[in-house]
């Protein structure tokens, strides 16, 4: 898994980028991200970032623990998951996922 020092600087420098006007004090990444732990976003988080930045949708691997686990090992950028949809903001991670379907990507069989 990335370091929790490695996770805060991404989660930080996408708050003082997209939201300006926020002094990041505390737990402000709330906002965006669903923990302060991960790049997994809330709700309100993604349409934010769907708004400013590009995005693809594939297919979601299910909302276990052991994809959640996958997902927290594997991406580098912010992503948002529901029980039908993931949403991606890398392109490279979006193309992989449709390529081998969001399981197998997130198994390591590509």
């Amino acid at each position: 898994m990335k370091p929790l020092n490695e996770i805060r600087t991404i989660q930080n420098n996408l708050i003082e980028q997209l939201l300006p006007e926020i002094k990041i004090v505390g737990n402000s990444s709330r906002v965006l991200f669903l923990t302060p732990t991960s790049l997994r976003l809330t709700k309100k988080g993604c349409k934010l970032l769907e708004s400013k930045c590009r995005s693809w949708t594939v297919e979601s691997p299910g909302k276990l623990s052991g994809n959640f686990i996958e997902l927290q090992k594997k991406m580098t950028y912010p992503y948002y998951i529901d029980k039908n949809d993931m949403v991606l903001f890398s392109e490279k991670d979006a193309f992989m996922a449709r390529l081998a379907g969001t399981k197998g990507w997130l198994k390591g069989k590509t």
